[in-house]
C-alpha cells in the first residue's frame, strides 16, 4: 500500500472515531443534564429549608459572634493560668490526676515538672515506674529526715525501722508499719481517738473548704484533696467472704493488710505509703485548727 492510500485510510479512520466520540459526548451530557435537573428537583425542599435555618441562625451567631469576644479576656486569663504551673487551674489537674495514680504530691518534684508528668500519657503503672526512678535513695533519706522532723517522738523507731525496710527491698514489712503510723497520724482529727474508720475522714472539711471563693484557694487546699483520697482509697473496707480484689496497681488496702487477708509486696506502695505519712504531718500543722474536731455519727463523719 502506497503512503498516499495509508493516510485516507488513516483520515477516514479518524473522522469516524471523531463522530462516535462527538455522539457519545452528546449523549451523556443529555443524560448527564436531565439527572441533576431530577436531583435538583428532589433536594430543592432541602435547599430552601437549610437556607432559611441559615437566615434564622443569622441573628444567634451575631450573638455568639459578640459574647465570643466578652469572653475574650477571660479565656486569655484561663489560657495564661494553664501554662502557669503554679496556678489553681493546674493544682487542680494535679489533684485530678494524682488521685487516678493513689498518690499524694509527691515530696522532691517541682510543680514545673509536675506540669510536664500531667501533660503526657500516664497511668497508674507508668507513674509508679516514674516515682521508682524519682525516689533515689537520696531522695528517700531526705524525706526520712523531714518526716522525721514532724514525727510524734513514739513513732519514729517504727518510722525509721521502715524506711530501713524499704530500702533493703522488705516491702511487706515497710507497708505494715507504714499503714499503722497512718492510722495514728489520722486520728489526729477525730474527737473519739479510739474511732478506727477513715474513710472519709476529711469529708467535713473539704466541704467547709468548698465554701471558699475562688479566688481564695491555695495549694494547700488541693494538697488536703489528694490526701482525703489518697486515705480513701487505702481505707476502703473489703469483703472477707468474697475474693479479695485491689483496684490499684501498688495493690494495697489497709483493711486487707492490717487483718493479715492479703499483703502488697510492691517498692511502689511503700513509697506511696512514706510519700503519704510526710503529707499527713504537714497538714497536722497547717490545719491544726481541726485538731479533735471531728466524730463519727451514723457512719458519717462529722463536724462535732
Amino acid at each position: 500500500m502506497s503512503d498516499i492510500s495509508k493516510d485516507i485510510t488513516t483520515n477516514n479512520i479518524s473522522k469516524e472515531l471523531n463522530k462516535i466520540s462527538g455522539i457519545t459526548a452528546t449523549i451523556v451530557n443529555s443524560v448527564w443534564m436531565n439527572d441533576m435537573k431530577k436531583v435538583q428537583e428532589v433536594f430543592k425542599p432541602f435547599f430552601d429549608v437549610s437556607e432559611k435555618i441559615r437566615k434564622e441562625m443569622e441573628p444567634v451567631q451575631k450573638v455568639i459572634s459578640e459574647i465570643t469576644k466578652a469572653l475574650e479576656p477571660t479565656l486569655s486569663l484561663i489560657r495564661e493560668a494553664k501554662k502557669n504551673p503554679n496556678s489553681n487551674i493546674s493544682w487542680y489537674t494535679y489533684y485530678k490526676e494524682l488521685s487516678k495514680f493513689y498518690w499524694v504530691y509527691p515530696f522532691g518534684i517541682s510543680v514545673e515538672e509536675m506540669k510536664k508528668i500531667t501533660n503526657s500519657d500516664l497511668d497508674e503503672t507508668k507513674f509508679d515506674k516514674y516515682m521508682e526512678k524519682h525516689f533515689t535513695l537520696d531522695i528517700i533519706t531526705k524525706l526520712e529526715t523531714a518526716t522525721v522532723k514532724m514525727l510524734p517522738e513514739n513513732h519514729v523507731d517504727l518510722y525509721r525501722q521502715c524506711i530501713k525496710a524499704l530500702t533493703e527491698e522488705s516491702y511487706v514489712l515497710a507497708n505494715m508499719g507504714l499503714i499503722a503510723i497512718i492510722d495514728d497520724l489520722t486520728s489526729f482529727y477525730l474527737k473519739n481517738k479510739g474511732c478506727t474508720h477513715r474513710y472519709n475522714l476529711f469529708e467535713p472539711i473539704i466541704e467547709e473548704i468548698e465554701q471558699l471563693d475562688l479566688d481564695k484557694f491555695e495549694s494547700k487546699h488541693f494538697l488536703l484533696m489528694m490526701v482525703s483520697s489518697n486515705i480513701n482509697q487505702l481505707y476502703e473496707d473489703k469483703n472477707f467472704n468474697e475474693k479479695i480484689i485491689i483496684k490499684n496497681h501498688k495493690d494495697i488496702n489497709r483493711h486487707t493488710s492490717i487483718h493479715g487477708k492479703y499483703f502488697s509486696n510492691l517498692k511502689s506502695s511503700s513509697l506511696m505509703l512514706a510519700n503519704t505519712i510526710y503529707n499527713v504531718l504537714v497538714f497536722n500543722n497547717v490545719f491544726e485548727k481541726y485538731k479533735d474536731s471531728i466524730v463519727r455519727k451514723n457512719k458519717k463523719f462529722v463536724f462535732e
